[in-house]
């Protein structure tokens, strides 16, 4: 049976090999394949694909993954489900598909990257509310996995089977994609604040700092630190953070700012460098390593906020917790979210856009003590 279902499949132009050591989830792996073969026609409209069941004996896979890129692909309109026949072939989906590249490895569970499971996550219910389809496109970070994920957005752009993009992080190859975007006028919008993307929403991070830093004034804090994220796009300019501090008349020492690895080991490395006996007030940059510096200044014995107030930025929603009583800035990832879909939604209608390049302030400071997480 196994034999028949194979040498039929091969017959059909399905010879599918998935690699079990890649990032890249099996059923995307599945899914990544299938497509190329529909849009190259090697597998044409009306061929019936085999079972769920079928799927799992062929390619030594679990009945849930088989499923999960059955159900993806009729999502995404490559294939249907008929009574009697099964799933068969579909074909090409028609323009109306909204794009969401990232790296597998941020989705991943852990609380390193946290943000960007948000940010997807407010992207995929935005779209379905406004009745869009839309299709992820999962990269992977590593250098022995190849990106399939970049290849198939950039042609599927090119080909017109998408109506517009969200990038969740800078494109490994912007140049071809934008190329590409703009011969098919498909609009790209970029979170990162990529230069070269049509339409840009990005958090107003050094807004934030400055904020931190008034805050702290205002509590009569005169010794300023800060910690941010040595590894950021965006946010690793050091002069920058000194002119925050020197702006509201603070002195400025070199070791008093220091950057991290985006890790909570990062963090408590960081504060760990931190001359915390000179400071009354420290501001970090960045959720993930504020944990690593909570960790760190508790085993340290600092009282915070009475010898050292801590002031840290936060994702909206974020599941996180912190023992101590860090005064929080929240940002709004759903905002974000909401405002990158509104541009897409624009582009897509063919309506004038004011701002094709959006700042999302956060959305208040929240005092947060050790009986509230």
């Amino acid at each position: 049976m196994a034999k028949a279902l194979r040498e039929n499949m091969k017959e059909n132009g399905l010879n599918i090999v998935l690699d079990q050591r890649s990032a890249v989830p099996l059923y995307e792996q599945i899914c990544q394949q299938i497509r190329q073969k529909i849009e190259s026609q090697e597998l044409e409209v009306g061929v019936p694909l085999p079972t769920n069941h079928e799927f799992c004996k062929l390619l030594q896979v679990s009945y849930t993954t088989a499923h999960q890129a059955m159900a993806l692909l009729a999502k995404e309109g490559y294939v249907t489900r008929q009574a009697r026949r099964g799933t068969v072939v579909k074909g090409i989906p028609r323009r109306g598909v909204v794009g969401i590249y990232s790296w597998v490895e941020l989705l991943e569970h852990g609380t390193k990257h946290e943000y960007y499971r948000m940010i997807t996550r407010y992207l995929s219910r935005g779209l379905e509310e406004q009745a869009h389809v839309y299709r992820m496109y999962l990269g992977s970070e590593s250098p022995t996995t190849r990106n399939l994920a970049c290849e198939d957005l950039i042609r599927h752009v090119e080909s017109g089977a998408l109506c517009g993009v969200a990038l969740t992080l800078a494109f490994p190859k912007m140049d071809e994609l934008m190329k590409a975007a703009e011969k098919a006028h498909t609009p790209v919008v970029c979170m990162t604040g990529e230069p070269q993307s049509s339409y840009s929403v990005s958090m107003n991070l050094w807004g934030m700092g400055h904020q931190a830093a008034d805050f702290l004034c205002q509590q009569g804090r005169k010794r300023v630190g800060v910690i941010f994220n040595g590894q950021s796009n965006t946010l690793t300019n050091h002069g920058r953070y000194a002119e925050i501090l020197q702006d509201r008349g603070l002195p400025v020492r070199e070791s008093w700012i220091i950057p991290a690895a985006p890790t909570e080991m990062g963090g408590y490395e960081a504060a760990g460098q931190l001359p915390v006996s000179e400071l009354d007030g420290l501001i970090i940059m960045d959720d993930v390593i504020a944990m690593g510096v909570d960790r760190r200044l508790k085993e340290m014995g600092v009282n915070v906020p009475r010898d050292l107030m801590v002031c840290t930025f936060w994702n909206h929603g974020t599941r996180f917790h912190l023992s101590l009583p860090f005064e929080r800035f929240e940002f709004d990832v759903k905002g974000q979210a909401k405002s990158i879909i509104g541009l897409l939604q624009d582009a897509i209608s063919g309506q004038r856009i004011s701002e094709p390049h959006r700042v999302v302030d956060p959305t208040h400071h929240m005092k947060r003590d050790t009986a509230m997480v």
